[in-house]
């Protein structure tokens, strides 16, 4: 189970519930990816009236990884000047996913959250079902397993529906897992770019507790003057 930190920031990525089961469902893919290398989201974490950290996730590549073309999916969260004094969080998570059909290849997890540590670089070998972390610790993986942040960017590039229950089998550093996510109704959504009709995604990890559901926001620069930006935000009308 990742630690407590990482589950609240999946929150924020997606927009939290249900049990583990056995089968894996994944929903068909559009017929055109609605992001491209070179996107950049950045967040503002907050509890209540206070932004406590940043997180940002990058697109970037594609690179060969184990053969297959790969996106480099980049996500950095970082802790606020005060929170940092008291709960530092300086966390660093690189997916090397498969554009294609988005598993995950490799792994590079860096997470510091107050006292906690922990740190793996991991190769997954998908004909084996296993993944690797180069200094003797093997994981069993299930087939087409992904990472969390591979996973969104497959579910991003899915038909979702309202009421759709989506099961992912993914890789957690030293442990494999599920997340589910449920599909809620549409809301609106309000970032600096304008108002835009979302659904809302409603993740959980492995038979985890739900989640209080939070409100989704992206932050872009006012002006959007990035093309990538402005295909971004179309992607969530």
């Amino acid at each position: 189970m990742p630690h407590p930190c990482l589950q609240y920031l999946l929150i924020i990525l997606l927009a939290a519930p249900a049990s583990l089961i056995a089968e894996t469902s994944l929903p068909p893919l559009l017929p055109q990816r609605p992001f491209a290398a070179g996107e950049v989201l950045r967040y503002r974490i907050r509890v209540g009236p206070l932004t406590v950290g940043t997180a940002t996730l990058e697109i970037m590549g594609p690179r060969t990884v184990a053969g297959r073309s790969a996106f480099e999916v980049r996500a950095l969260t970082r802790s606020r000047a005060l929170i940092s004094s008291l709960y530092p969080v300086r966390d660093r998570i690189v997916s090397w996913t498969d554009t294609e059909d988005y598993r995950c290849h490799r792994l590079f997890r860096r997470i510091r959250e107050g006292s906690y540590r922990e740190a793996g670089d991991w190769t997954v070998d998908h004909s084996r079902g296993e993944a690797d972390d180069g200094r003797g610790m093997r994981v069993t993986l299930p087939p087409g397993s992904h990472d969390v942040f591979s996973a969104l960017l497959r579910l991003r590039a899915s038909h979702l529906a309202t009421g759709d229950q989506v099961l992912v089998p993914v890789l957690l550093g030293g442990a494999a897992s599920w997340l589910q996510i449920e599909v809620g109704a549409e809301r609106d959504v309000e970032v600096p770019a304008g108002r835009y009709r979302c659904l809302v995604l409603r993740p959980a990890l492995g038979g985890a507790e739900p989640f209080r559901p939070c409100p989704l926001r992206l932050s872009t620069p006012r002006p959007s003057s990035s093309p990538t930006a402005r295909k971004t935000l179309r992607t969530l009308r």
